[in-house]
């Protein structure tokens, strides 16, 4: 078989239907949430300025508008050093993910679908706040829309947004996969390290005739 044929197996192989209609998924995953966050954040702006805290469902869910120039918890909101830093950093987050998949695709590599389903929330909730951190930058009362709050249950958990949701679950959701990825791993091992002691347990005499 020439370099020409097997390059177009390997081409054929990978550009499966499966591996297209995976991939629009993605987009349409992160640009749907983007969306909803975007959208939840004009919202927020128009209808939750000037009004303090307004209760939801009862007390569960409390909306709360405020603008967020730092980072988690308002944190280095104040240091324009620190400001700058989170923009590039949101920045970094978004082409090195999107980098990664480009670099997956050009090599042929083998594409994970469930990790890749929870980096497109990674890639959608970074999306969301690296638009306001870097489109209102300047603004005089902040960076980030941040106007959800369930402080009755966790009082130090502060005021967020959707796209600080999707991110905190899709990180967790990430940290599960690559245990249960370990999980299997360590169990198939085990299940080798068993066949060979199994192939290494039979009859003996089979090996003494083959002597």
């Amino acid at each position: 078989m020439s370099k020409m044929q097997e390059s177009n197996g390997i081409k054929e192989k990978f550009f499966t239907k499966k591996n297209i209609l995976f991939v629009i998924s993605l987009v349409l995953i992160v640009i749907v949430f983007v969306l909803f966050d975007q959208i939840t954040k004009i919202l927020a702006i128009r209808y939750l300025t000037g009004k303090g805290e307004v209760p939801f469902l009862g007390d569960l869910l409390v909306f709360n508008l405020v603008y967020n120039k730092g980072a988690a918890w308002g944190m280095g909101g104040d240091n324009l050093f620190t400001r700058i830093l989170l923009v590039i950093i949101s920045w970094l987050v978004a082409v090195g993910i999107i980098g990664y998949f480009i670099y997956l695709v050009i090599k042929r590599k083998e594409i994970k679908y469930g990790f890749w389903i929870i980096f497109s929330f990674v890639l959608a909730g970074d999306i969301g706040n690296l638009i306001d951190r870097t489109f209102f930058f300047n603004r005089e009362q902040g960076s980030v829309v941040d106007f959800l709050s369930i402080q009755r249950w966790w009082p130090k958990f502060g005021i967020f947004n959707v796209a600080d949701a999707i991110l905190v679950c899709s990180i967790f959701a990430l940290l599960i996969y690559f245990i249960v990825e370990l999980v299997k791993e360590e169990i198939e091992k085990h299940k080798k390290v068993e066949q060979k002691l199994k192939n290494d347990s039979i009859d003996p005499n089979i090996k003494n005739k083959d002597e």
